[in-house]
């Protein structure tokens, strides 16, 4: 049987890291989180219908890049200007402050850097490729509507309403209950007590002899 074949679009640039190199692909259903040692690959796949969120945190590393070639920039500054006013500037002067000039520079132009976090029902997953918002913002551009349109066909559609209670038709009288019924009697119809009592009461009437 024919393997289904997968395509992947590159999502970020390999970040170097502490003798690791990581980036980020997309994948058809999936994000791809690839490290590579140089001599070993690992994978780490991260489903859209099980991501629940993406968070993107501020981290200092943006400041204190520019506090670093900041103050390398401004000793070599004061170093040239002394040498300047004595001897002439000294190459090596130069030699630190270019670098550190075009480092700053650098720094400024690719923005605030920042740290993603990658949350779902059983992990919570750093994304190292993602450490600038400019390039954290286009890929998220990318990945929420991904993940909004895996999740959407998962959720179960919304209950309907209970049917309103029928409502009495206006005008129409209750049932009259069982009880309230007039009770009937198995009785024949039967002369009544007192004219019997009158009846028995008159004296016979006998005929007069002739």
């Amino acid at each position: 049987m024919a393997r289904t074949a997968r395509f992947y679009q590159r999502l970020t640039r390999s970040r170097s890291g502490i003798g690791s190199y990581t980036s980020l692909w997309l994948g058809p259903d999936h994000l791809l989180l690839v490290t590579s040692s140089g001599y070993s690959e690992s994978y780490q796949r991260f489903y859209f219908r099980d991501i629940q969120c993406l968070v993107a945190a501020d981290s200092i590393r943006y400041g204190v890049f520019n506090a670093v070639f900041g103050t390398i920039l401004g000793f070599c500054g004061i170093a040239a200007a002394i040498a300047a006013s004595s001897t002439g500037v000294s190459p090596w002067i130069l030699l630190f402050l270019l670098p550190a000039l075009l480092l700053l520079l650098w720094n400024l132009y690719l923005g605030r850097t920042c740290k993603v976090t990658l949350m779902s029902g059983v992990q919570s997953v750093v994304l190292p490729p993602l450490s600038r918002f400019r390039r954290t913002r286009k890929v998220f551009a990318r990945l929420v509507p991904l993940i909004e349109a895996a999740q959407a066909a998962l959720t179960p559609p919304p209950l309907a309403p209970p049917p309103p209670p029928a409502a009495a038709t206006a005008g129409a009288e209750p049932p009259t209950p069982a009880e309230d019924a007039p009770a009937t009697s198995d009785r024949t119809d039967a002369p009544d007590q007192s004219d019997r009592s009158a009846a028995s009461a008159q004296p016979a009437v006998q005929p007069a002899a002739q």
